[in-house]
């Protein structure tokens, strides 16, 4: 029963979380880079930031723009796909139902108990 309303839970936090993933990389795609390491870097970072998705398929494009004061200027854009990391979700979902003593916590030499 416990496990089950944890699971519904989790759920609900992959969803949020897969919108709030989906919208970051949405704004990360019209970023402009001045190099290609930039670009790296940044999608790194943005990569941290996700628990339960993945980054894939990332292509970073060199592309140039027009521009009257400087004339032709480079820059970098990234593009990229999101999936969820089912290996971070997977064990999410067998530590459902557990919970962690606190009191086992005040002791930090003993490691955590897990009960069902």
């Amino acid at each position: 029963m416990r496990k089950q309303s944890d699971l519904r839970q989790l759920e609900k936090r992959i969803q949020k979380l897969e919108q709030n993933a989906f919208s970051k990389l949405k704004k990360f795609k019209k970023e402009k880079f001045n190099c290609y390491q930039d670009a790296q870097l940044a999608i790194s970072k943005l990569s941290k930031q996700f628990k339960y998705h993945q980054i894939d398929n990332i292509e970073i494009i060199k592309k140039t723009s027009n521009t009257k004061t400087s004339g032709q200027a480079s820059f970098y854009q990234v593009d990229a796909t999101l999936s969820k990391n089912e290996s971070a979700i997977t064990s999410e979902m067998q530590c459902a139902g557990r919970f962690a003593f606190g009191t086992e916590m005040l002791n930090a030499k003993k490691p955590l108990r897990l009960s069902k």
